[in-house]
């Protein structure tokens, strides 16, 4: 290490904590800086609602189709906005919110005004948003969405005397253009642009994001998505998908840093009516209304002749291919394991999907994963498999 970019290296380390003599080759000593125990901060996390969603960071929003996902956006907003306590947690700093609407724009507003008139307000709120068509892996289109913010947070603070503590994105997959929301590469590709946005506007991100079919496998996609985030708020509901009745709706926080996880609250979504149309008919919308919630309860599920042929081939793998994994607090001791790519090889060659065609097999393997955990027959931590 003696060239330019090695010394460039070595500042950019300077301002971690206390000096640390670290010997180089040429006789030199690195002043490579450290935090020691005692002289790190143990003050308490700075956030936005008590106990639930940090000041900075990224905090997922996810949840089954058809949920409410969207109006608990809008109620987590109009809440930050009006210092109004969130399921019965209080908020700890009055903010303004924006929302990067790749999806719903048009509505947003009928939403908002149905929000305010349940809460019982009649003046302009710091909420504001655009609809986005453009990608927002494109450097030149993050320049300038994050320039836009820095002035929107200059407007509050004027009209409003708030910062801009809060963005929304509606939905990730649709603002990143995420073609296969299972690539670890893609998904970390966008997370960054997630941080970045964060770290640059000193706000929290919040991205929308799909739950699978079953809502137990949690985030669609990757596990970068879930690995990467702070907070993941989930919005639950028993849902027929034929009929697209929704009930026993639910807020629950689903991971947490440095929070206790579990159940929020239940909630309703209850129509408001802002008036009538050209045809004298009541238009309106749906706004968040927190209850208390009743027990759900356990529905057996029915596997599929995809789900049983998946099944039957991880005891094959397990039994061929199994082996203890490393020490894990997500991992039962002594339980053997294969890593999910083995499991879909041996699925692949047991027939899972019927059909040799790459996509259909990948399809059918990923239905049959899903169902098989929330069917609590089969248990994943990513990169392992086994069975329950």
């Amino acid at each position: 290490m003696n060239g330019p970019a090695d010394q460039a290296y070595l500042d950019s380390l300077l301002d971690f904590g206390e000096p640390v003599g670290i010997p180089l080759r040429n006789g030199h000593v690195a002043p490579v800086r450290f935090i020691l125990d005692g002289q790190g901060s143990a003050d308490p996390p700075r956030m936005l609602i008590k106990g639930l969603v940090p000041a900075e960071g990224i905090c997922f929003l996810g949840g089954q189709s058809g949920a409410g996902k969207t109006f608990v956006e809008i109620h987590v907003a109009a809440c930050l906005a009006s210092d109004t306590n969130f399921f019965g947690r209080r908020i700890k700093e009055r903010v303004g919110s924006v929302i990067l609407a790749a999806e719903g724009a048009g509505g947003i507003q009928r939403r908002l005004d149905a929000a305010k008139h349940a809460m019982n307000i009649a003046t302009p709120l710091p909420i504001a948003w655009r609809a986005i068509s453009e990608n927002l892996l494109n450097p030149a289109v993050i320049k300038q969405t994050i320039s836009g913010l820095k002035a929107l947070g200059v407007q509050f603070r004027d009209e409003h005397g708030v910062r801009l503590g809060v963005v929304f994105i509606d939905t990730i997959g649709a603002a990143f253009g995420l073609e296969d929301e299972n690539d670890a590469a893609q998904v970390n590709a966008a997370m960054r642009v997630l941080r970045q946005i964060g770290d640059e506007l000193g706000t929290l991100i919040v991205p929308v994001h799909h739950y699978g079919k079953a809502s137990a496998t949690g985030l669609r996609g990757s596990s970068a998505f879930r690995g990467g985030a702070d907070v993941v708020l989930s919005v639950l509901a028993d849902r027929d998908e034929i009929t697209g009745e929704s009930d026993s709706r639910s807020l629950c926080l689903a991971k947490a840093r440095d929070g206790e996880e579990g159940p929020i609250g239940g909630f309703e979504l209850r129509f408001v009516n802002l008036g009538l149309d050209e045809d004298g008919e009541p238009f309106g919308s749906c706004v968040v209304e927190p209850i208390q919630a009743q027990p759900k309860k356990e529905r057996a599920i029915k596997l599929t002749k995809g789900g049983k042929i998946a099944l039957a081939a991880l005891r094959e793998a397990i039994g061929e291919l199994g082996a203890i994994p490393p020490v894990s607090n997500h991992i039962p001791a002594g339980v053997k394991t294969v890593t999910v790519s083995q499991w879909r090889d041996y699925a692949y060659r047991q027939g899972v999907a019927g059909s040799d065609e790459p996509r259909a097999r990948r399809l059918a393997f990923q239905r049959a994963h899903e169902a098989l955990v929330a069917a609590k027959q089969v248990a994943v931590w990513e990169p392992y498999a086994w069975a329950v």
